[in-house]
């Protein structure tokens, strides 16, 4: 028994422990979901921070009067994120640059070797981002965020730029704060790495693994999951979000190996710890066998001996019960009912033969009236102490029989119904109900003062079940002692003990259910 309990024990703390650390490993996935979601977030506040800054500069009143000089000079004194700088452009070169002054020699647009659909991305959108490239004026390299500057009719000369160089997107990294062995990393819309970093290292213009970058190809959905291996082989789990305003990734991994440690680290320990249980549990089964079973053994026994002994003698007590009220019952029927019927016919001779006055005639129906009340009660009574028994019908059709002669002697209304396979019952379970039907009834008639009365018998494939419900107020009952005749609580109860049963009472103020439930015997 105590290995049993330890097993159960161990069962259930290990079940707690690796649900607590699948939970864990659970959380942990969904916080690379957040992050990637986060970092993709950062990246367009970044992205609409450079546009509105454009959008500032588009309305300068010396870049609207092509005041190149004066306009330069505005943009240089424009406070701009550190790693970052402005520029405005015309279709073939640099026109100004916030970090040179003014005539300082600027590059071509060619010199920068843009992307063939570079311009008319320009055209088509109000704010474009390039790929990452390298900047000759500075010899760094950089993302540009671009903006058309609209001339009066509708048509543009000059478009400006927002440059955002490695350093300001290692910047935008390191403020997320990522765990120390996860790899975050953002990707134009190429696909193409901007920067990455892991733990305090910066990677610059990071290649994605080729397993990692089919995945990415083959999903549509702006964000999600995917199983990949990272560049040096190892198994990864990546979460990704797209921007829908760029279309740049943001993607945040880590490997499975980081992952699934703490599962393992669980494992290795229930292990362990089911190693230990198992010897517990191995010499608590030795110490039991040798020093508490046999006592256990002999009290089982002993117990299982007492209780056949108090089951046969609640049967005898019964029997004894059951022969003292049919002994009861041919008295009270052999010799009083016969006393009684004697006196009514003598009180009809009295009036038949008498010549008597009104009050005297009156006093002879009173007489009459009271000896028959008497000899009515008197064999309802009979038939509550000693009911037809089975005999060859079966308990189906005697207890139908006995509960409707019982409702036309007492004068109460009521239903019976009952389970048509009560018949197939084994044949003391068959009596022991009829009898506990019959204490129940007994019961309604001298303690509920009720006017209607259910009794129901009812077989399932669990278990037997008789009702007896009434109507009846229920407070002179005595549902918890054995008054008169014996037909009180406890003598049902004693009848279910044989057979493992139990009885259920519940008295309100609108009347009282009796339960005898029995669980059904097994066929054969």
């Amino acid at each position: 028994m105590i290995a049993c309990s330890l097993a159960f024990v161990f069962a259930l703390s290990a079940a707690y422990v690796i649900a607590n650390v699948l939970r864990a490993r659970s959380d942990e996935i969904e916080r690379l979901r957040a992050a990637s979601s986060l970092l993709s977030q950062a990246l367009d506040r970044e992205v609409a921070r450079s546009h509105a800054l454009l959008i500032g500069l588009e309305h300068s009143p010396a870049l609207q009067a092509h005041d190149i000089r004066a306009f330069q000079q505005q943009m240089a004194s424009t406070k701009v994120p550190d790693g970052a700088w402005l520029t405005l452009s015309d279709r073939e070169k640099l026109v100004a640059h916030s970090l040179r002054p003014f005539g300082s020699p600027l590059p071509t647009l060619a010199d920068f070797k843009p992307q063939p659909a570079f311009f008319e991305r320009i055209d088509q959108l109000d704010v474009s981002l390039t790929g990452r490239v390298l900047g000759v004026t500075l010899d760094k390299t950089a993302v540009a965020v671009n903006m058309k500057v609209r001339d009066a009719d509708g048509s543009w000369t000059y478009f400006l730029t927002t440059v955002l160089s490695d350093q300001r997107f290692a910047s935008i990294l390191k403020d997320q704060r990522m765990p120390a062995k996860v790899t975050a990393g953002i990707y134009d819309h190429n696909l193409h790495g901007v920067v990455a970093m892991r733990g305090k290292e910066v990677f610059i213009a990071p290649v994605m693994a080729p397993a990692a970058l089919s995945a990415l190809r083959a999903e549509s959905a702006a964000a999600g999951l995917i199983s990949a291996a990272d560049a040096e082989g190892h198994r990864s789990l990546l979460a990704y979000a797209r921007s829908d305003a760029t279309q740049w990734v943001s993607m945040v991994a880590t490997r499975q190996d980081d992952l699934d440690a703490p599962v393992h680290r669980a494992l290795k320990m229930l292990a362990l710890a089911g190693v230990l249980v198992g010897l517990a549990g191995f010499a608590a089964w030795r110490y039991l066998r040798r020093e508490i079973e046999p006592p256990i053994d002999q009290l089982e026994r002993n117990i299982a001996t007492a209780d056949a002994a108090v089951k046969h003698l609640t049967g005898r007590l019964l029997q004894a019960q059951e022969d003292e009220h049919q002994r009861i019952a041919r008295e009270l029927h052999d010799s009083t009912a016969q006393h009684l019927v004697g006196a009514m016919l003598g009180v009809v001779h009295l009036e038949r033969t008498l010549r008597t006055d009104d009050s005297t005639r009156s006093v002879l129906k009173d007489v009459k009236t009271t000896v028959e009340s008497a000899l009515n009660e008197l064999r309802t009574f009979t038939l509550l102490l000693h009911p037809r028994d089975l005999g060859e019908s079966g308990l189906a059709h005697a207890l139908t029989d006995f509960v409707q002669g019982f409702l036309r002697r007492a004068g109460l209304r009521g239903t019976v119904s009952v389970d048509e396979a009560a018949d197939s019952l084994p044949f003391e379970l068959q009596r022991s109900l009829l009898r506990i039907a019959q204490a129940a009834l007994a019961n309604v008639y001298r303690h509920a003062k009720a006017t209607q009365v259910r009794v129901s018998l009812e077989i399932n494939a669990q278990h037997i079940v008789l009702s007896v419900d009434d109507d009846g107020p229920g407070g002179g009952r005595q549902s918890g002692s054995d008054q008169g005749h014996g037909v009180g609580i406890p003598s049902m109860q004693g009848r279910l003990i044989p057979f493992g049963g139990e009885l259920k009472l519940e008295i309100t103020a609108s009347g009282t259910s009796v339960r005898a439930i029995v669980p059904r015997p097994v066929a054969g």
